[in-house]
């Protein structure tokens, strides 16, 4: 934990990078939303705003598919939970007196990256009564002591725990449901001696019921970083950061083509996430 600030960077930087959020309603693709986002982060301490997303280019793409029970179910700041990295600050989970929170043991198994020797340390909750409770591993370089890799779910009980809300929380709409999963896995990446967000995925999966008829909706968010700028700390001004994503526009044409998105880069959508291409309004 000590030796985070000595191989994080502890000057301003931008993360240019693509975004997408994804629903499924029982295993297909409904929706889709994708960005070429730029992340500004400031590690430096007494700064009001650490880090500050904003998308240069944004789409969406919405099915006729949707169930009507999965209104409203969306993380309408999820481009900002998969931007965040280990470099301002550790996780809460680890941080103070919650590092007592879970037993931790060395897997004996052993674990290379990069052609580097890698210590792979599995941690669990030490009583069913720890709040949003994960259960897990952390992925350390031997080299330098840096935390490559964060992987874990939340237990049933966590589960709960984080995703409390009313019936009219915006996460989850109007109707009965029941979360099933939270799963998280987030990796670095080294560049001039320091390491740096590589990628951040997130899954949230959540059994919808309606007229005894259940619906089960994933969402997945993921954001993966093309390029490491240096920055001033302020690159992204207060006006251009990203609220909500369900501002991008929709996409017009029911195709996913490489000249919507010019010089930027992206992911290549699968097979299956192609398939919505019939389902779209048009």
């Amino acid at each position: 934990m000590g030796k985070i600030k000595k191989n994080n960077p502890q000057t301003p930087y931008l993360l240019n990078g693509f975004y997408r959020e994804s629903l499924q309603q029982n295993g297909e693709y409904v929706d889709i939303r994708e960005a070429v986002l730029q992340s500004e982060k400031d590690p430096r301490p007494k700064i009001l705003v650490s880090e500050k997303v904003k998308a240069l280019r944004g789409r969406q793409f919405l099915s006729e598919n949707r169930s009507k029970v999965l209104e409203g179910y969306s993380f309408p700041n999820g481009a900002t939970i998969v931007t965040h990295s280990i470099d301002v600050g550790l996780p809460e989970y680890l941080d103070g007196k919650n590092l007592y929170d879970y037993a931790y043991q060395l897997d004996d198994t052993i674990a290379y990256y990069l052609d580097k020797q890698v210590y792979r340390i599995n941690f669990r909750p030490v009583s069913a009564g720890i709040k949003a409770a994960r259960t897990g591993s952390i992925s350390i370089n031997a080299a330098d002591s840096a935390i490559i890799r964060i992987e874990y779910d939340f237990t049933a009980e966590g589960v709960k725990d984080v995703l409390k809300t009313g019936a009219s929380d915006k996460v989850f709409g109007k109707t009965k449901r029941e979360a099933k999963r939270v799963y998280t896995c987030i990796n670095y990446k080294p560049f001039a001696g320091k390491w740096y967000l590589q990628d951040y995925r997130m899954l949230l999966d959540t059994q919808f019921e309606q007229n005894k008829v259940q619906t089960l909706g994933s969402i997945k968010l993921q954001f993966i970083t093309t390029e490491i700028q240096k920055s001033n700390g302020m690159r992204i001004p207060e006006t251009d950061v990203l609220i909500d994503t369900e501002n991008f526009s929709p996409q017009v044409i029911p195709k996913y083509d490489e000249v919507f998105w010019g010089i930027f880069n992206f992911i290549i959508p699968s097979d299956a996430m192609r398939q919505i291409v019939n389902t779209l309004a048009k």
